[in-house]
């Protein structure tokens, strides 16, 4: 029996070592292959300095490589972080970055509910609909919604859910998206609320700190199990795709129409992205430091895997949208970007939910969905002093 303790415990160190040298050659390979594509382009990840010439060849040749390798290495690196203090408590259980034991295991969340009718496939949609006529259809056939934009099935719901929709000066997009997906979560029998966060002002747009504090203040009003953060001007083609509750991150516009309905990059997670509540809470909410255009859904695709989350999809046949047309603005400065973004996995813990300062200037509740007028300060003249 001693030999045999003994003998299971050798082979238990002798694992453990050998995950630990494993994942540190990793670590070394990945910030190598990582310096050498920042080098294509003029990026040296140790002294932190940028000098990119903001063009679109640029940013389309580095976009995919650049971020899943940054996102690999600071994986890694909290991996081999967590292997050298389970050695430092005499522990021999190797933890793995997709197994954390407060997060929930996989299994069906909805309760034993069906869907009301049966769905319809994919939805025709129209574009170009007026915004009254929008409304005139929602008040003739869904008048069942409460006030606020909340509605609940008399039967049973399979959860509750939040969807947090950002905004500005988009009136005839939101009259669209209510039109069409007010009818789709009714038949897919899901309890839901509709909250659309505006940022009050005309100074730079915050998205990332806009969904915080629509969240934050979401949380004090109602209750709910999980939360959709959905973009304005994205309308769902296929009713099939379910607003879950799910078990993991999971990123709902899979196909959109304007990028030939093909997934861009793995690390994607914008555009709509459903999160139960305390996975939400668990990775600090958005960053609040991208300031204008892009940046801030990934690098909650970091905060995702560093929490040792998976992203998950559904599939591209049914996870379809329209992107309505609209004037494109204009992107955040490039360098700014990937100065956050390398240094992810040093922020998430201090800028997010626990960092939002912004004022809520006025909450009114429409028909069908709850207005938040919310106020998150100016950009900072000197961004780069903002960066820790």
């Amino acid at each position: 029996m001693l030999f045999r303790k003994s003998f299971i415990k050798s082979i238990c160190l002798f694992t453990f070592l050998l995950s630990a040298v494993l994942t540190l050659y990793e670590i070394c390979t990945t910030s190598d292959q990582t310096q050498e594509i920042f080098n294509e382009h003029g990026i040296n990840l140790k002294t932190k300095h940028v000098d990119v010439k903001y063009n679109r060849e640029a940013r389309a040749s580095m976009k995919l490589r650049q971020y899943q390798r940054v996102a690999q290495y600071e994986i890694n690196r909290q991996r081999f972080k967590k292997i050298i203090k389970e050695f430092s408590n005499n522990s021999t259980r190797i933890t793995n970055s997709a197994d954390i034991e407060h997060f929930p295991s996989r299994q069906n969340f909805d309760n034993e509910c069906k869907v009301l009718e049966k769905l319809d496939g994919q939805i025709p949609i129209n574009n170009v609909l007026l915004c009254d006529e929008a409304i005139h259809f929602l008040r003739t056939f869904h008048s069942d919604v409460e006030d606020g934009g909340h509605w609940r099935s008399n039967n049973c719901s399979r959860h509750a859910l939040i969807i947090i929709i950002p905004y500005r000066d988009r009136q005839q997009h939101l009259c669209i998206l209510l039109r069409y997906i007010i009818p789709m979560l009714k038949r897919q029998n899901i309890e839901f609320r509709i909250v659309v966060a505006e940022q009050a002002g005309n100074e730079t747009f915050n998205k990332g700190k806009l969904m915080n504090a629509a969240f934050i203040e979401s949380t004090k009003l109602f209750s709910y199990q999980c939360v959709v953060f959905h973009d304005v001007d994205l309308i769902p083609e296929d009713d099939r795709n379910i607003y879950p509750c799910p078990w993991q991150p999971t990123h709902l516009s899979v196909a959109i129409d304007e990028m030939n309905y093909r997934l861009q990059y793995e690390m994607l997670v914008g555009g709509v992205l459903a999160m139960r509540k305390e996975h939400f809470e668990t990775v600090n909410g958005f960053s609040n430091e991208f300031w204008g255009w892009g940046g801030e859904d990934d690098d909650m695709a970091y905060r995702i895997k560093l929490a040792g989350m998976r992203i998950l999809r559904p599939p591209k046949n049914v996870a379809r949208y329209k992107m309505l047309r609209h004037k494109k603005q204009v992107p955040a400065k490039w360098n700014s970007r990937i100065k956050l973004l390398s240094g992810v996995n040093k922020r998430f813990l201090l800028d997010g939910l626990n960092s939002a300062n912004y004022s809520m200037e006025k909450l009114t509740r429409h028909k069908f969905y709850t207005h938040f007028l919310i106020n998150v300060g100016k950009q900072p003249l000197k961004l780069d002093q903002t960066i820790g």
